[in-house]
């Protein structure tokens, strides 16, 4: 110490080395002498640690335990330091208590130091030196109440009086920013404990200008955790991965800063570890896993034995162990998983907050064990051991016992609790266990303060056991609240690519949803499920495009409001989408509570939907692994018609040979196309038809009657506008009847309100590349484009260079016809990049999202003469983001797209049909979809056994 120069970032290190050798030897000899200078220098500690240093608190106990001794030896109270008053003392015995409190959970010692740090904080008049000081004591000490019993009150009382205890500290002094850094602790525990996003956006906007404000200082590593560490909660709230990629990017530099300073590394190695297994989850990269397993790893090695925070490390340390096997099926990996949540409860008291999750998290460990759910069912040799299945389910009741006070984890537990019951009705035929399981399930979705992806997976969670255990009145409950939390899991705090990951996460709920609800007779929830589970993004979008007139009539200023809000969501903003979210939901709330204004923006009501069927039914084809429905929806209501022979593993199955199938040559695909369209009459087509009396081919003078169709899920991708046995001379659906598909109800109540009755010449975009870069040449794009031009005088013509994504872009708003003769291109992996390949599409395609960001006034039909318009991944098919539907959101109330490529060749001929049909019909576009079933009839019989010519083409909307 003597060669240590004063203000070295050293002294404090060597203190403490040199107290524990005064200590050690003190305890050896027992001189007054030894006692008297570790009292000096654990006096001395106090003083120079900074309050909101992680050693502040062990320098406390040490020294609360060295007086002790002192009175004991002597009789004598140890003395104050020179200079400090009454207010002082407080204020440390207070931070002291509540110190040693996390060491004994004795919880008088944490009422004694709230009772010393209020007297303080009364006695430190305004402007005094060491308010601030005293202040973060009584606050922490509310805090840790907070925390530790679920005090909400403690927790607001705390953020309050931290807030103080910052505001009265001067911008320059050294404690200022560790008062920050308090207080984005103290927000993110109220948030935890309440639920309420508002606190956490609160804490980050704190913890980042505490960051900032220390950059290149000692207290830049906490500062740079602490931010860290609420970003991660924000990701967790609102599944944004941008804001998860920044938590990690702040503990990394956090963790490599504080890689000299042993006080506080463990715990940064912890959060990083906790965010590298949220960002493994999310991206599948098996080199993160590797990495959070060794920062879980390393944290708990760092920690001793006698940590208060070694349990909720070595619980950790179990969850990303626990990930390992399910990724690798490692079942080491799993058996070290147990070990370390063994030990994580072993080392928590039972009356810690934390004892219910890492009690239920080792549950959920050994249920895996057991189980092997990574493991195919017909592969798992052996039964579960029901020994320690029994634990499991023991533990699991055990956890749920003591009511959860943090809002925040409440679905996670209660869900982890209902999967380890779960298994005990499986494995142990525990009935009790089920009815708890279900309880425990419906609790967590309808835990308010909880994420909503927590809830939503306790919902399907709910309807998966309900239909299980053949209870589907219950599963329909289930599967209808976490379809009714969709809209708020990839609400609009979300980008694009976010929002579909989530969606995509549950993708098929509305169906099990819908299944469920016919499975006790209960067509209209199914209709109005399917309504609300799919095409969630489309729906958000339409709902910035609605009839505002009204509104404008009764409050132009909501009116206006409303409008630049949806408005920028639909830009690429640089502003905090949560805040923006946040005001459009308070924007929605104020017009809600205008007379008349109620239903403002709700789901639509079933006389809406019937409404739609005037000109003819809409039908849901209803896929899901509990049961095939067709719903049929006329102005008279809502029928259902069992389907039998088909199944979701069957969809799968043919989505798959078909795709498969272009793979392998013409002739192979011309095979799968036609068996695929006469499983599609057998299964589907003509039970419905059947159902509808449309038995029969319309007389020939008369009118044809239409039918809208509305696959669910991955048929949306399958033929279906095409069904019957066209090789045979058998039964053909466009012998019957003009299709049409939509992917909602709502979807075609869009695209009629934008229909209008225009027999003018028709204001045409024409866009042909017939040389693409970096793409196959198009010679018939040419040829459509020719004779469009001189079809239709005046249309404007885009041809090659001169179609750039800007040039169509300028070109669209003035058009009320398009016409693309292009290459597409679908992007599996994010359908809202898919794109019409236009000159620079390398640099600046033409994407779905510029698309559907459009509002075109005049817009009425348009043509997509160009490869998978009409398809998008299987995982999100119930979103239909592709080209087509992008075309339909813009504006265009009629759409013709395609579900494969079509051969160049034959391009032209089919576009010369359609708009030789729509020119000489008076009334234009009105009746495009005629138009379409003339001319897929005409290719058809001209090309019988080449369906992949006839039946890729779709119509869609009015």
């Amino acid at each position: 110490m003597e060669l240590t120069p004063a203000g070295s970032a050293d002294v404090l290190d060597r203190l403490k080395i040199l107290a524990y050798l005064l200590d050690d030897r003190y305890r050896a000899r027992g001189a007054r002498d030894d006692l008297a200078e570790l009292l000096l220098v654990r006096q001395t500690l106090v003083a120079h640690t900074p309050v909101t240093d992680p050693r502040h608190s062990q320098n406390l106990v040490e020294l609360t335990t060295t007086e002790r001794a002192w009175t004991a030896l002597t009789g004598e109270r140890p003395k104050a330091t020179p200079g400090w008053e009454r207010a002082d003392t407080e204020a440390e015995a207070c931070g002291r208590y509540a110190a040693e409190f996390e060491q004994t959970r004795d919880s008088d010692l944490l009422e004694r130091a709230i009772e010393l740090g209020r007297s303080a904080a009364a006695a430190t008049p305004a402007g005094h030196p060491s308010r601030g000081v005293r202040l973060d004591h009584f606050a922490t000490a509310l805090a840790t109440r907070g925390e530790a019993f679920g005090d909400r009150a403690a927790l607001a009382e705390a953020v309050i009086i931290e807030r103080e205890a910052v505001a009265c500290t001067s911008a320059g002094h050294p404690l200022r920013v560790q008062f920050m850094g308090n207080l984005a602790v103290n927000l993110n525990a109220l948030f935890h404990a309440t639920g309420d996003l508002a606190h956490l956006m609160d804490a980050i906007d704190v913890a980042r200008r505490a960051a900032e404000a220390t950059a290149g200082q000692g207290d830049h590593p906490r500062s740079l955790g602490i931010l860290a560490v609420v970003l991660h909660k924000r990701f967790r709230v609102t599944g944004e991965l941008q804001v998860l990629s920044e938590a990690v990017d702040r503990a990394r530099e956090s963790v490599r800063l504080g890689a000299r300073l042993v006080a506080g590394q463990a715990q940064r190695l912890s959060n990083l570890g906790a965010m590298l297994s949220d960002l493994f989850t999310r991206t599948g990269d098996a080199s993160v896993l590797d990495e959070a397993i060794d920062a879980h790893r390393a944290a708990a090695d760092v920690t001793a034995d006698d940590d208060p925070g070694r349990a909720v490390r070595l619980a950790n340390l179990g969850g990303v162990l626990g990930m390992a096997y399910e990724k690798f099926g490692d079942r080491n990996a799993l058996r070290d998983a147990i070990a370390a949540r063994r030990a994580s409860v072993a080392a928590t008291p039972q009356d810690s907050p934390h004892w219910p999750g890492h009690t239920a998290s080792l549950a959920a460990a050994l249920g895996d064990w057991c189980t092997n759910p990574v493991v195919p069912a017909a592969a798992r040799r052996e039964p579960p051991d029901p020994q320690v299945l029994a634990e499991a389910v023991g533990l699991a009741r055990s956890a749920v016992q003591r009511p959860e006070q943090d809002a925040y984890s409440r679905a996670g537990l209660l869900t982890r609790v209902a999967n380890v019951l779960a298994l005990g009705f499986r494995h142990l035929g525990d009935g009790d266990a089920l009815t708890e399981a279900l309880g425990y399930y419906r609790e967590a979705a309808a835990s308010a303060g909880s994420p909503a992806e927590s809830r939503a997976e306790a919902a399907d969670r709910w309807g998966d056991l309900a239909a299980e255990a053949g209870q589907f009145d219950v599963a329909a409950e289930g599967y209808a609240a976490a379809v009714r939390l969709l809209p708020r899991l990839a609400g609009r705090r979300l980008g694009r690519e976010d929002a579909q990951y989530w969606l995509g996460r549950f993708a098929g709920v509305a169906a099990d949803a819908a299944a469920c609800a016919l499975a006790v007779g209960d067509e209209v929830s199914a209709v109005t499920l399917l309504e609300s589970g799919r095409c969630v993004l489309a729906a958000q979008t339409l709902d910035s495009r609605g009839d505002l007139s009204d509104l404008r009539e009764r409050a132009p200023e909501l009116a206006e409001r409303f409008r630049t809000l949806t408005a920028e969501f639909e830009t690429d903003t640089a502003s905090d989408r949560v805040a923006l979210a946040d005001e459009l939901d308070a924007v929605t709330d104020r017009i809600r509570a205008l007379p008349g204004m109620e239903r403002f923006l709700r789901p639509p009501l079933l006389t809406d939907l019937t409404a739609q069927a005037h000109e003819g039914p809409i039908v849901y084809v209803n896929v899901s692994r509990h049961r095939c429905d067709a719903l049929i929806i006329t102005p008279d209501g809502v029928r259902s018609r069992a389907l039998d022979r088909l199944s979701e593993e069957t969809v799968s199955h043919r989505v798959r040979a078909l795709h498969t199938a272009f793979t392998k040559g013409r002739l192979a695909a011309e095979q799968a196309i036609h068996d695929t369209l006469e499983w599609l009459w057998d299964t589907i087509v003509g039970p419905v038809l059947g159902e509808l009396g449309l038995t029969a081919e319309p007389a020939a003078d008369g009118p044809w009657p239409r039918i809208w169709w509305a696959p669910v899920g991955p048929l949306s991708l399958l033929p279906l506008h095409a069904a019957g046995h066209h090789r045979d001379g058998g039964p053909v659906l466009l012998d019957r009847v003009v299709s049409s598909t939509t992917p909602t109800i709502r979807a075609l109540g869009h695209a009629r309100a934008g229909r209008r009755d225009d027999r003018n010449e028709p204001r045409l975009l024409v866009v042909a590349m017939p040389h693409t870069p970096d793409a196959p040449d198009l010679p018939g794009a040419q040829a459509e484009a020719d004779h469009l031009a001189a079809l239709i005088p005046g249309a404007t013509v885009l041809v090659g260079a001169d179609a750039t994504r800007d040039a169509v872009l300028d070109a669209l708003p003035a058009s009320g016809w398009a016409h693309f003769a292009c290459h597409g291109y679908s992007d599996p992996d994010n359908p809202s990049d898919s794109h019409l390949a236009l000159h620079d599409h390398d640099r600046a395609p033409l994407r779905v999202l510029d698309l559907s960001r459009l509002r075109l006034r005049n817009a009425e039909f348009a043509f997509l003469s160009a490869c998978d318009t009409a398809r998008t991944t299987a995982r999100l098919s119930d979103e239909a983001i592709h080209p087509l539907a992008a075309f339909q959101i813009a504006g265009f109330s009629q759409v013709v797209g395609t579900l494969w490529r079509v051969d160049d060749v034959v391009a032209p001929a089919f576009s010369q049909q359609l708009y030789g049909e729509l020119i000489a019909d008076r009334s234009g576009a009105l009746c495009a979809s005629a138009a379409v079933h003339r001319t897929v009839r005409q290719l058809r019989a001209k090309y019988p056994n080449l369906p992949s010519v006839w039946a890729a083409h779709v119509h869609a909307g009015a």
